[in-house]
């Protein structure tokens, strides 16, 4: 039984234990992990429970309950987040968690552009992207966020942002639509990734959140015969040598 073991010590420490799970766990022993880090779970455990106050509210498949999980904390009930039969390639309507109280019915898109424009769900490591999102609410909403989050196809996130962060907020206003761009480089490793969105007030969506829609579009990213590299992210590296 291990209860938030990793928060304290450093990444060897860390690594240290990481290595002894997954060796008892080869040899075929149960090992109970309590955490609130989902990417550890997700990463060392065949079974997820999810509680609160006690009482189970989820189990299973910890990519799926680690999304319930979100989905809680967000304002939402346990039970409602997206499974893989309902990722869609962009453009697509949010699965959206309208969790603030006076429950204003949003509406959202989201599309994945190219360098060119065009609507695509394919790049290669390196290509400039754009992720449209168009938003529209019946009232008029004031000094919200938007965010986004990359995840793996095993459901690590690979990369999150939101404007809060970035220091650009901004208002929606009601019956009109809202357009928003995020403009970046899809420097990640070759694989298949979904993308979510969010729309909530602040820097996090555990408050005031309108909208957290884990997979809003997939998209795969194909390696680049003048770009290669080992891992999830390229970090651009230099490389230079100095006779001395």
């Amino acid at each position: 039984l291990v209860d938030e073991a990793l928060a304290v010590g450093d990444a060897r420490f860390q690594q240290k234990c990481l290595d002894r799970f997954r060796l008892f766990r080869d040899q075929g022993s149960i090992i109970l992990i309590v955490s609130h880090d989902m990417n550890l779970l997700k990463g060392i455990c065949d079974r997820m429970i999810l509680l609160s106050h006690g009482a189970l509210l989820a189990d299973g498949d910890p990519v799926e309950i680690s999304r319930q999980y979100l989905d809680l904390i967000a304002g939402a009930p346990a039970g409602i987040s997206a499974t893989e039969a309902d990722l869609t390639l962009a453009p697509t309507e949010s699965r959206a968690t309208e969790s603030d109280p006076s429950s204003v019915a949003l509406r959202s898109t989201v599309t994945l552009l190219n360098k060119n424009g065009q609507s695509v769900n394919r790049y290669h490591s390196g290509d400039s992207a754009t992720i449209l999102i168009e938003l529209e609410s019946p009232v008029d909403l004031e000094d919200l966020t938007c965010g986004i989050h990359i995840d793996t196809a095993t459901g690590s996130l690979a990369f999150g942002t939101n404007s809060h962060l970035l220091g650009s907020p901004f208002s929606v206003r009601a019956n009109r639509k809202l357009q928003i761009r995020y403009s970046l480089k899809m420097n990640l490793g070759p694989g298949k990734y979904s993308l979510g969105h969010s729309l909530h007030r602040g820097r996090s969506h555990t408050t005031d959140c309108y909208i957290w829609s884990h997979v809003s579009a997939t998209f795969e990213v194909e390696a680049s015969p003048d770009l290669m590299f080992e891992g999830q992210s390229n970090l651009e590296p230099q490389f230079e040598t100095f006779s001395l």
